[in-house]
């Protein structure tokens, strides 16, 4: 573990190092090795302010390492997609950094969890390091699909430029795996558009799907962050009234009360996920498992960049492929589409169905009637849903 000015220095040292490989291989600009350093010095100043607040003696864990290797690839990143608004972009040094950054982002939570060094600071740096190449590769992105595409990068700083407006913003989160795995996604995407080794609506298409999860994401949170913004003042008020109804001293179960119940308790396992989990402790628990496991992901983390740079020197042959495969599919689905409405114009009831709504009146009426049962619904659904509760302290009326 590395202390809080072990850490910075030697994060710095690593960050000119790998500016300086950019310089001599790909031609990195002045400019964009000012914007790099810039990015790196930030980023300490920012890891030795978090490590302060955490505590004297919080130090950088081996997963926090790992971590700040991801940020400092990001600030390299960021190197290069500046220098790509004045110069060549160096496109290929670009997907690299940015895929061996991603492939990073899995390795330092299994560093965390299998050195047990996991920590809030180290949850907030890898979140952190996630939005930033996430801004970085929307930056560059929108250079060729759109300014659009900005909003990926900028929705998780507007979510904390809120949160110094609307206090209740700045709540603590429930841990979400879903908000992770939309975290990756946005990275993975960006990354792929970026190589532009896909058609154009390939690359649109897959963009856009991607900013529908980030928005539900955030959107999630904020519902969740609004509803419970008031539960800090209302909570000691409820336990308040809940104390006066119930005895002062309430015996307490034996320590070992809840181990002895669940061992009693059978819980379904159809996937045989315990008899996985079991063999993954096995593997990682001899130095040999632990050589087996990291060769298994260098080969995959090797085919991986093989495969990048191999589709950037063919992209002609690719965007061929991905033109014939989009053609062909547009095509079954014509037919698809051509069939299902013969299908339909041949039923009987086809040609009632049409004639009552040939007319714009018939259809406006239906429309209004289908929105009425609709809101209908929807309030009847509100009604039941206030309805008031039995709680405990009702329970000695």
């Amino acid at each position: 573990m590395l202390s809080v000015r072990s850490g910075a220095a030697v994060g710095l040292i690593v960050q000119v190092a790998v500016l300086a490989a950019l310089a001599l291989t790909v031609g990195l600009s002045p400019s964009g090795g000012v914007v790099g350093l810039a990015c790196g010095v930030l980023l300490n100043v920012a890891v030795a302010r978090g490590l302060a607040r955490a505590g004297a003696h919080a130090l950088l864990g081996p997963a926090d390492l790992v971590t700040l290797t991801r940020a400092t690839l990001a600030c390299g990143v960021a190197a290069l997609v500046a220098d790509s608004y004045l110069e060549q972009p160096a496109a290929t040094a670009l997907v690299a950094l940015a895929v061996v950054a991603l492939v990073l982002d899995a390795v330092d939570g299994w560093v965390a969890r299998q050195t047990r060094t996991s920590s809030r600071f180290g949850t907030r740096f890898d979140g952190e390091v996630d939005a930033f190449l996430i801004l970085v590769l929307s930056v560059y992105v929108a250079r060729s699909v759109g300014w659009w595409v900005l909003v990926i990068g900028a929705m998780r700083y507007v979510f904390a430029v809120a949160g110094w407006v609307l206090p209740w913003l700045r709540a603590q989160l429930d841990p979400r795996y879903w908000r992770k795995v939309v975290a990756a996604t946005q990275g993975i995407v960006l990354t792929f558009a970026a190589a532009d080794v896909a058609p154009d609506w390939l690359t649109y298409g897959a963009l856009l799907v991607a900013l529908v999860l980030l928005s539900e994401s955030f959107g999630r949170d904020v519902w969740w962050l609004w509803r419970h913004r008031s539960a800090e003042v209302e909570e000691p008020a409820e336990a308040a009234g809940v104390g006066t109804e119930l005895p002062v001293d309430l015996p307490e179960p034996a320590p070992d009360f809840a181990d002895r119940v669940m061992a009693r308790v059978a819980l379904p396992d159809p996937f045989a996920l315990h008899a996985l989990g079991g063999g993954r402790r096995r593997l990682f628990a001899s130095r040999r498992g632990l050589a087996a496991a990291a060769s298994v992901a260098l080969v995959l983390g090797a085919a991986m960049a093989a495969s990048i740079v191999w589709s950037l020197g063919n992209r002609e042959t690719l965007a061929a492929a991905g033109t014939w495969l989009g053609d062909e599919a547009v095509s079954w689905l014509w037919l698809a589409v051509r069939g299902a409405a013969s299908n339909l114009m041949e039923q009987p009831w086809y040609d009632r169905a049409r004639g009552l709504l040939g007319a714009p009146a018939r259809v406006a009426a239906i429309s209004a009637a289908a929105s009425l049962a609709y809101l209908g619904g929807v309030l009847v659904l509100r009604r039941l849903m206030a309805l008031p509760r039995t709680g405990v302290a009702h329970a000695h009326a």
